[in-house]
């Protein structure tokens, strides 16, 4: 407030030592109120403006271009525009009832960025919670949570993949793979990792032989069952079958029912051709033969031309027999 005259003088009053001293008092006694209110701009030139009773709260312009608000005698709150030419800042804007309040920026540009800086480890919080902060510090890292907060995981080394451990994200060397070198190559799990299955040949099969996935041959029989109906078979005997698919005769079997001896020979031609003549035979001289047995089995099958076309026609002939009068003939057979 204004200091008061204590006296308003009277012309040609006398001005006596007690009323002059009594002014000189109330001045200096008052002199914090001098110029208040105020009717012109005050020069602090750097004193502090003293807001509370015990003179602990005050704002201070000690820095130039910089207003410290200070209370309980520390600096919490600064504005400050000791930057080079400052054309950039904030407006606190108050709001009305169920509005938010609102810091907006100010200034000549026309994009305006608000920098929260804290300080040391500390975090931007809101409402009590941090508000995230970019923990990326080099080109390729992310960003994941950790158990508390947001946390940087460095690019992983080149090749690597990300994986979860249960946890976190974490880089990983990629999983070894068998390599397949040939069209058709499989990859199965071997003992303890990815092995390369080669590709079967031609007509096999893959399956499981309990342990492992393999290819296997496929097979199927063309049996020739000849009955001389309780008398011995007759010689020059024929049956005939169709080759119902491609394959590769592997294997003839004897099977006789009684000790004796049978040689058969083996016609094969096109369906065109039908029947096959022994002019047609696929056994050389190595023909499917029981000597003085009730068996007789043979893989080797020298000479023997193997292989058969689908839809041709077979002749199996008895060339001989004795004694035997029930006899026979399997050929098996690799699928391709």
């Amino acid at each position: 407030m204004a200091v008061s005259r204590l006296k308003t003088w009277a012309s040609n009053e006398v001005l006596t030592s007690s009323d002059l001293n009594a002014e000189f008092n109330n001045i200096l006694n008052n002199d914090s109120s001098l110029g208040w209110p105020a009717t012109a701009n005050k020069d602090l030139d750097g004193y502090q403006l003293i807001l509370d009773g015990d003179a602990d709260s005050y704002l201070v312009a000690s820095t130039d271009d910089r207003l410290d608000i200070r209370l309980g005698g520390s600096t919490l709150f600064r504005l400050d525009g000791t930057v080079a030419t400052p054309v950039n800042g904030l407006d606190f804007i108050a709001s009305a009832a169920g509005s938010a309040v609102r810091m907006t920026a100010v200034g000549s540009d026309t994009d305006i960025s608000i920098n929260l800086v804290p300080k040391g480890a500390g975090v931007l919080q809101v409402g009590g919670s941090s508000i995230f902060t970019n923990p990326m510090t080099t080109r390729g890292d992310i960003i994941y949570r950790n158990a508390t907060v947001p946390a940087r995981l460095a690019i992983g080394t080149s090749g690597y993949y990300l994986k979860s451990d249960g946890t976190d994200p974490a880089w990983a060397a990629p999983f070894t793979v068998a390599t397949m070198t040939t069209r058709g190559d499989l990859i199965r799990r071997g003992a303890s990792a990815p092995e390369r299955v080669a590709l079967g040949t031609d007509g096999q099969f893959l399956r499981s032989d309990g342990t492992d996935v393999v290819y296997e041959n496929d097979f199927y029989t063309l049996q020739f069952q000849f009955d001389g109906g309780g008398a011995a078979i007759t010689a020059n005997s024929k049956l005939d079958f169709e080759i119902p698919v491609a394959g590769v005769i592997t294997q003839a079997t004897c099977l006789a029912d009684q000790s004796g001896s049978i040689v058969f020979d083996v016609w094969v031609d096109t369906y065109a051709n039908y029947p096959p003549t022994v002019a047609d035979t696929i056994t050389a001289s190595a023909k499917p033969t029981i000597s003085s047995a009730t068996k007789a089995q043979d893989s080797t099958l020298t000479g023997w031309t193997t292989t058969l076309a689908a839809g041709s026609t077979m002749r199996v002939n008895v060339d001989s027999i004795t004694t035997i009068t029930r006899c026979v003939l399997s050929l098996k057979v690799r699928k391709t």
